[in-house]
């Protein structure tokens, strides 16, 4: 598959895949989708299909001889014959959290200063939104994750703090392992818009 960008990165599976194209917290390339020649395209894909394509993504649809492809992409781990070519997530720099009230539906960061290129990909909000499901009346809940290294292991994290109604998860990202692909997929992709990247 061919790199839009040097950066890109590609998501796989049915529920990861959805998850970035409803979220937008990641510029997308392009949807790659695997159908067998004698299959018609499933329900789930019908839909990935028609969610890329509504918000301008291309679409290419694949036929025989990629699903090593898709194999490869996806280091064998299940991809349910869809893979999306998606920038990273952006990594805002929290140097700390502010001060905080049970009353409002959002909480400040103070930011940690960064390159003019790396403000245009993480952005200057320091703004985190409380997920509407999750607000309570109380103090943001804020988990602080540090020397997970396995991947599978902190996507399984942040899956069971997103269950928990954890409102922003802060990872350290030098002793930490990167929120890949792999980290997406075991975190059934559902904390990509409650997410805080690295210190």
């Amino acid at each position: 598959m061919p790199y839009t960008t040097p950066a890109s990165q590609f998501l796989y599976g049915t529920s990861a895949v959805e998850a970035a194209l409803r979220c937008g917290r990641r510029q997308l390339y392009k949807l790659y989708l695997y159908q067998a020649a004698d299959e018609p395209l499933s329900p789930a894909k019908v839909v990935l299909r028609k969610l890329a394509l509504s918000k301008g993504i291309p679409v290419k649809m694949a036929f025989a001889g990629w699903d090593r492809l898709f194999d490869k992409v996806s280091m064998g781990r299940a991809h349910n014959g869809c893979v999306l070519e998606t920038s990273p997530l952006p990594r805002l720099p929290v140097k700390s959290l502010l001060e905080a009230s049970p009353a409002d539906d959002r909480f400040y960061v103070e930011l940690a200063p960064q390159s003019r290129e790396e403000a245009v990909v993480n952005g200057t909000n320091n703004q985190i939104t409380i997920n509407h499901s999750q607000l309570r009346r109380r103090y943001p809940v804020v988990v602080l994750l540090d020397g997970v290294v396995d991947p599978g292991n902190l996507g399984a994290i942040i899956r069971s703090a997103y269950y928990l109604g954890v409102d922003a998860i802060v990872f350290a990202g030098r002793n930490s392992a990167p929120l890949s692909a792999t980290a997406v997929k075991s975190s059934a992709a559902l904390p990509l818009n409650t997410l805080i990247p690295p210190l």
